[in-house]
């Protein structure tokens, strides 16, 4: 796996991470909430196409600066890696597409480690940096196939089948000022969901059940605390 994959790979649990980076060591047993009822598709008043609006992306010790808002600050920097993402939703579906672009400074960097690094990637030079881009695209929620769709006080549930009694779930809302926000579980959800449901012999391997009192109560002590905002194009 070249480095812009497993770059790439962090992020899509988000964005995917969408964008979009997810619950890669963690799944839920049913699609939550478990008796709210399914919708059938998305309403008109979201279907649209949004661009990620978070100025950084944190991910782990890296920072991804949104090229829509940093497009020159690689002239500033030794290095710097620049990140847009993009989320499209349609009556029935929900998917994402992005670029990562890294720069370097040939005086001020290693070149030869740097293009042993990236020898997968598109290679570009311009004046004295050297450019490497890679481009992602997946589908995150797909309703024509077995992902569900459930709303409880006003907040979508996006669930993600990944195979029988493993889902991944996104939280998913959105604003009059047309901005949507995805939350994701992250790691200090995921330990605090654990050491509570271990206690109540709850796991099973990486997976979790919740009934939906204690799903509920997830949410209200701020569950899905990661969260990525995009604004409507």
């Amino acid at each position: 796996m070249g480095f812009m994959q497993k770059m790439i790979k962090e992020i899509v649990f988000f964005l995917t991470t969408v964008l979009l980076v997810g619950c890669s060591n963690f799944h839920f047993d049913n699609a939550m909430p478990f008796e709210a009822a399914k919708l059938k598709s998305f309403n008109n008043g979201l279907m649209g196409n949004y661009y990620f609006s978070d100025s950084i992306l944190k991910l782990k010790e890296d920072i991804y600066y949104n090229a829509r808002y940093f497009s020159n600050l690689y002239t500033t920097r030794d290095s710097i890696t620049l990140i847009s993402a993009h989320v499209s939703i349609t009556q029935q579906k929900v998917y994402y597409t992005g670029s990562l672009k890294f720069y370097y400074n040939i005086n001020k960097v290693d070149t030869s480690r740097i293009v042993l690094e990236h020898k997968k990637e598109k290679k570009t030079y311009e004046n004295n940096f050297i450019i490497f881009e890679g481009q992602f695209s997946d589908t995150l929620i797909n309703l024509t196939k077995k992902d569900k769709l459930k709303q409880y006080r006003g907040k979508y549930y996006l669930n993600q089948y990944i195979d029988e009694h493993i889902w991944d779930i996104y939280q998913l809302g959105i604003r009059k000022d047309s901005l949507l926000s995805i939350g994701i579980v992250n790691h200090k959800d995921q330990e605090k969901l654990m050491a509570y449901l271990m206690n109540k012999n709850q796991v099973l391997g990486n997976t979790i059940h919740l009934s939906d009192i204690e799903f509920y109560n997830f949410i209200e002590k701020g569950g899905f605390r990661d969260r990525y905002r995009f604004t409507r194009e």
